[in-house]
């Protein structure tokens, strides 16, 4: 006589199966050798497809995918443990329906570590860009003095407009330039480690406005449907930079510090006024000791431009930023960027600075 499978079986299949698959996945990719071929292979051949497929379905509907889905993962979870719980306490079973409550959420969230994180993730297990590119090591003194002439050219190259003003922003100048923003990280990508080119989709304003800077965060790269996203009340320079660093994230750059040396590359190249100002801006946040402090050297003279605009990005982050959820999410981020193989953390994002040292000092 067949006996029809309960509910709750099913459940649990639906819990065991992406937790198995988590683990042999995961456990696979951290047994690999570190720069082991096959993470070579992912990130040269698999991902660009992978991108080029979401993003010609992104381009065809005007709202962020990832946020959507989350928000249907959700509702989802919801009516799940809705429906769990009645039927626990249909059949009297009165200890099995907190976990009746629990089970979805974390069948889901299994799910979308196994499809959307995962195969993104094992990219952390590719060399650090230093070493692929065999970059040498410098000492402080040397990163100090390389920055304050890498930060000197460019002020000189901005200064060689003759201080005109730049264009007044409009909407469509806005979209443009942080189209060519997004495209500049791409390009500076490609240049650090060449793989198959890819098109840049520009980054999507995070919703609801005002979350990400309440966290302290500029932007954020949601795998699965390969999405970069920044915070729509971020200053243009800091904008600008955000988004080039997003996109070295879609382009595989898994690296804190890589993807903000890929957006600071890229932008510092670029022909426009305004992105190479972003690039000047974000080398100024990240570097101010050795530009500014006198204990280094007479402080680099910048743009009267681009001191105002750093200064509006920490005047902004302060207003904006909620401390306490701040460091929550400062933890949270710490922790996910270690497990996944980001040995500095949050600190790697600060590091940029001596991997631009160290780029230049290879004749980059």
């Amino acid at each position: 006589m067949n006996v029809p499978r309960s509910g709750s079986a099913t459940c649990r299949g639906a819990v065991r199966l992406p937790l198995l698959l988590a683990l042999v996945l995961t456990g696979a990719a951290a047994l690999a050798p570190r720069g082991a071929e096959v993470f070579e292979f992912w990130y040269r051949e698999i991902l660009p497809r992978w991108v080029d497929a979401t993003r010609a379905v992104g381009a065809r509907v005007p709202f962020s995918l990832s946020q959507v889905s989350l928000l249907a993962l959700v509702l989802l979870a919801l009516a799940l443990s809705w429906r769990g719980v009645r039927a626990a306490r249909a059949e009297g079973a009165r200890w099995t329906w907190p976990w009746a409550l629990l089970r979805p959420w974390i069948a889901i969230a299994l799910w979308v570590y196994v499809l959307a994180v995962l195969p993104w993730g094992v990219l952390h297990r590719r060399l650090p860009l230093e070493e692929r590119r065999a970059w040498p090591a410098l000492a402080t003194s040397e990163v100090v003095n390389a920055l304050r002439r890498e930060a000197a050219a460019l002020a000189r190259s901005l200064e060689s407009q003759g201080g005109a003003e730049l264009a007044p922003r409009t909407e469509e100048n806005e979209a443009q330039l942080s189209l060519r923003a997004a495209q500049c990280g791409l390009d500076a990508v490609r240049a650090l480690d060449p793989a198959p080119p890819l098109e840049a989709s520009g980054a999507r304003e995070f919703f609801p406005r005002g979350a990400l800077a309440a966290l302290g965060i500029a932007g954020i790269f949601l795998p699965g449907w390969m999405e970069p996203h920044v915070e729509g009340a971020l200053t243009p320079a800091e904008r600008f930079f955000a988004i080039a660093h997003e996109e070295a994230h879609r382009a595989g750059f898994t690296s804190e510090a890589e993807a903000n040396l890929a957006a600071y590359l890229g932008l510092a190249r670029a022909a426009e006024g305004e992105l190479r100002e972003a690039a000047l801006v974000g080398l100024l946040l990240h570097a101010e000791g050795p530009l500014l402090d006198p204990a280094h050297g007479p402080p680099i003279v910048l743009p009267a431009r681009v001191l105002e605009a750093a200064r509006a990005a920490r005047r902004r982050a302060r207003e904006q930023r909620w401390d306490a959820a701040a460091r929550s999410a400062a933890r949270v981020n710490d922790a996910y960027l270690r497990a996944s193989g980001d040995r500095g953390g949050v600190r790697s994002y600060g590091v940029f600075p001596e991997l631009l040292a160290r780029a230049r000092a290879s004749g980059l």
